[in-house]
């Protein structure tokens, strides 16, 4: 996988990410991280259930 060298080329996989997932400016913002996620009590999301 070639490595962009120009930062046009940059800003262009950036916009690709966050158009894709949403998450603008956010490129390798949680490397290395250990993120804490919490369970709220009385929400369900219709990913977290199952059939």
């Amino acid at each position: 996988m070639p490595c962009p060298e120009m930062p046009d080329e940059w800003k262009n996989i950036a916009k690709q990410f966050g158009d894709r997932w949403q998450l603008h400016n956010c490129v390798n913002a949680s490397d290395g991280k250990h993120i804490a996620i919490h369970i709220v009590l009385g929400v369900m999301s219709p990913c977290a259930t199952t059939t």
